[in-house]
């Protein structure tokens, strides 16, 4: 296994631009601030921002965002007056209300930062995300609109119940802080929720005084719970009894202890088992991956007997998707403090009879030194966005398939726009319902290289 360390990118040049920008801020004068006026006005929705959002123009031609509301609607929205060309609002009311409007399951989701879309039915949010994702492709990727092809969107297997992770905040009387649904059914206090996780809920409470501030809940591929608890110490000072067979963490400043079963959980991520510790985000949905893997090898050429090269590969569910296809693979880490969980995902039993080679260091500085050209190139753009330095070395590197995963439509639209520049092609886009009723999702893309 060849590795290399990794260098700082910065250049003389950056320096000083940075400098140069430092002291041209502290030579401008000075605004007096003004308490802005809180005005309101009657508009109608236009289309929608990257995170779901609605997008109107005031009377005077400024636009403004309003979250929680539907194309073509009108709706009179709140805003503080601002000398900006951009206005945030807050929907007050709906004047004219989209036909297909429904009623909302779970009011605290508005909260949630990834977007709120449960006002909708679970097709029409979809679509919502798919002219999202069109939007990007055109506005900030400067794509021509007859050149985009964008699959039907994957669908999620669960509309409710999905996420394996939540986050709660703690009372000052160490209970949980759960929004509560207003719901009776199913006692779902937090519907977006796996079932395993609203199952527990109620049955956690912590002294107070334990300088605790948040508690994680993840479930694993059993249903078995994990709790990573966030707290300000360096060290637990807690006791825990639970009749439950969870994992417990405790994460401080800059130490973990674990106080009950394992720092790490695994997950089915669509059949492929990936272990998650503490320090990794793990995937909120990973039953959808099942029904996005499968449309993935309905449309893509065959990866067996070909090299693949992964970049950014995080846990390693990419390379292992490709390995498991017969693919023979090498991933590229950047920093040495992500080879671990990658490697032990690497040395599970399925992976016995697939060789992964790893690399250490910049993707500008592996490609050059590769003996053999890659024939696919995969690119998780959810852990990193592409520097341009491997821009360049992409375009260099002769490989005629290139697979890029991305969970911000906004910053993939920008990384294809300047893959494009370098000489691939895009193909086509295939968005995923990782998230549904927020505004979330990921999308997978492909290109295809100089031939």
């Amino acid at each position: 296994m060849k590795q290399k360390k990794p260098v700082s990118r910065e250049t003389i040049a950056d320096r000083k631009a940075k400098e140069k920008e430092a002291a041209s801020r502290s030579s401008a004068p000075v605004k007096p601030l003004r308490r802005p006026e809180v005005k309101s006005e009657t508009v109608v929705i236009s289309g929608y921002r990257s995170d779901g959002q609605g997008i109107a123009r005031l009377a005077d031609g400024r636009v403004i965002f309003i979250p929680n509301v539907i194309r073509d609607e009108t709706v009179r929205a709140v805003f503080a007056d601002s000398d900006e060309r951009f206005v945030q609002g807050v929907l007050d009311e709906i004047v004219d209300p989209a036909p297909d409007r429904i009623a909302e399951r779970y009011a605290p989701l508005a909260k949630f930062p990834l977007g709120n879309l449960q006002f909708l039915p679970i097709e029409r949010q979809r679509g919502v995300k798919t002219a999202i994702l069109r939007d990007q492709l055109t506005r900030v990727g400067k794509f021509a609109p007859d050149s985009i092809v964008i699959e039907p969107p994957v669908a999620s297997p669960l509309d409710w119940g999905y996420m394996a992770e939540m986050a709660f905040d703690l009372a000052d009387d160490g209970s949980i802080l759960i929004p509560e649904s207003g719901e009776a059914e199913n006692d779902l206090r937090c519907p977006i929720a796996a079932a395993a996780i609203n199952a527990v809920l109620d049955q956690f409470k912590f002294e107070p005084g334990t300088g605790l501030k948040r508690v994680v809940f993840r479930v694993d591929r059993d249903d078995e719970i994990q709790l990573i608890l966030l707290g300000d110490s360096e060290r637990p000072e807690i006791e825990l009894e639970t009749d439950l067979a969870v994992s417990v963490v405790y994460a401080g400043p800059s130490a973990v202890f674990v106080l009950s079963g394992d720092s790490t959980i695994l997950q089915d991520v669509g059949g492929v088992s990936i272990a998650v510790s503490e320090s990794s985000p793990c995937f909120m949905n990973p039953a959808v991956y099942a029904p996005l893997f499968e449309r993935l090898d309905g449309l893509l050429p065959p990866v067996v007997g070909k090299r693949a090269l992964v970049l950014h590969p995080g846990l390693g569910l990419w390379t292992k998707w490709a390995a498991y296809r017969g693919a023979l693979c090498t991933a590229v880490i950047e920093e040495e403090s992500e080879a671990d969980d990658f490697l032990v995902n690497m040395e599970d039993e399925a992976m016995a009879s697939h060789d992964v080679s790893l690399y250490l260091g910049y993707p500008d500085q592996v490609l050059p030194a590769l003996a053999w050209t890659p024939d696919w190139i995969l690119i998780d753009l959810t852990a990193r966005p592409l520097h341009v330095n491997t821009v360049d070395a992409l375009g260099r590197a002769g490989a005629r398939h290139l697979l890029v995963i991305g969970d911000d439509p906004a910053a993939s639209a920008r990384d294809l726009a300047r893959l494009v520049q370098a000489g691939f092609t895009l193909k086509f886009a295939l968005p995923f319902d990782c998230a549904p009723q927020t505004a979330a999702f990921g999308c997978v893309y492909y290109l295809t290289g100089k031939a």
